[in-house]
């Protein structure tokens, strides 16, 4: 999870920013914890303010590991782990 680096921890917890990562808050795992498996999760967020909102999830393995913010550059794109920023439109009804 650091870089090229590969880790042998499974997933323990998935955090959520809606602030450009200056807080994070935790996400609930959903289903089962299978090995080599994906992991499902969800966040269930209160918007309060209508438009573009940018949000971003990082996270963290069984060995204290955090996702990084920004993966390490390399030319086949291997070890791209790096956090995403997802913009969604919230319309509040």
């Amino acid at each position: 999870m650091y870089g090229l680096r590969a880790s042998t921890g499974q997933v323990e917890r998935v955090d959520i920013s809606l602030d450009g990562g200056n807080t994070w808050s935790p996400a609930g795992f959903l289903g089962p914890c299978e090995p080599y498996a994906w992991r499902q999760w969800q966040f269930i967020w209160q918007a309060t303010e209508k438009g573009e909102q940018l949000i971003m999830a990082r996270a963290k393995d069984t060995e204290g590991r955090f996702q990084p913010l920004q993966a390490d550059w390399n030319v086949l794109g291997y070890g791209n782990n790096g956090v995403f920023e997802h913009s969604v439109k919230v319309n509040i009804i």
